[in-house]
């Protein structure tokens, strides 16, 4: 029987069931889809019950997969899927197998929890896969980017504001002490009549640039306190742990 047909039976099964308010029958039918086909999610048409049930226990199910191996001569199925080598994974549960070989035709429902190999007696199980190792992120590895990435800003905006306070301070001290007695300002020399307006001139526009460093310092310092302080008080912290993610199963 192949697995097409015994997944439109088991729809028809739970269906009827449905119909008939019969919870238990539901979900067995249901169960016995999953585990032939867990991506075989019911046409839309079946009514929404249908589809909320074959994802329910198809989440559920997923946590526990067997392998099944044949040995021997012959061909064996599994819910109408061939067990080709060395095995096939399918969801633990009841299950239709099948077997033509030599010895004749054998079919029967089977209930499976575990690895088995079908075969001759003395057949031994198919081994145990090594748990996976699979590289991830890990949870709050995004955010661990982003904090870090944050207090890298926030301190280069500090360490720039602190240069440019620094600089300010070196260029007012310059300011304060320059006598300002040079003999030419501006195109205009001693003793012409332009000669205290152009000196005028270039003292204010030496103040503006000791304020305009002091702004500047200020100002860049101040972000920068305020970036590393919405990170340190306002965005969650990352959490600890990730890096690997360690995926094993009930074989």
């Amino acid at each position: 029987m192949s697995s097409d047909v015994l997944l439109r039976m088991y729809r028809l099964d739970a269906l009827v069931a449905i119909t008939e308010s019969d919870r238990k029958g539901a979900v067995y039918a249901t169960i016995r889809v999953v585990t032939i086909d867990p991506d075989a999610a019911p046409d839309p048409e079946l009514g929404p019950e249908l589809g909320d049930m074959h994802q329910t226990w198809s989440a559920r199910l997923a946590e526990n997969v067997i392998r099944v191996a044949y040995q021997g001569d012959g061909t064996a199925w599994v819910d109408g899927r061939e067990v080709t080598k060395p095995w096939i994974e399918v969801y633990a549960g009841e299950h239709l197998f099948q077997y033509d070989g030599p010895d004749g035709w054998v079919s029967r429902v089977r209930e499976a929890d575990k690895s088995l190999t079908l075969g001759p007696p003395g057949a031994t199980p198919p081994p145990d896969p090594e748990p996976e190792v699979v590289p991830t992120p890990g949870a709050g590895s995004g955010r661990k980017v982003r904090r870090t990435a944050l207090l890298v800003s926030g301190g280069g905006l500090g360490a720039a504001g602190g240069a440019l306070v620094l600089m300010g301070h070196l260029s007012e001290r310059r300011f304060m002490e320059a006598p300002y007695d040079a003999a030419t300002y501006g195109g205009c020399s001693l003793p012409e009549p332009c000669w205290a307006t152009a000196r005028e001139s270039q003292i204010r526009s030496d103040a503006a640039a000791v304020r305009a460093l002091y702004a500047a310092g200020y100002v860049a310092a101040g972000l920068g306190v305020a970036v590393i302080g919405t990170e340190l008080l306002l965005l969650p912290a990352p959490t600890s742990g990730g890096g690997a993610l360690l995926l094993s199963g009930k074989f």
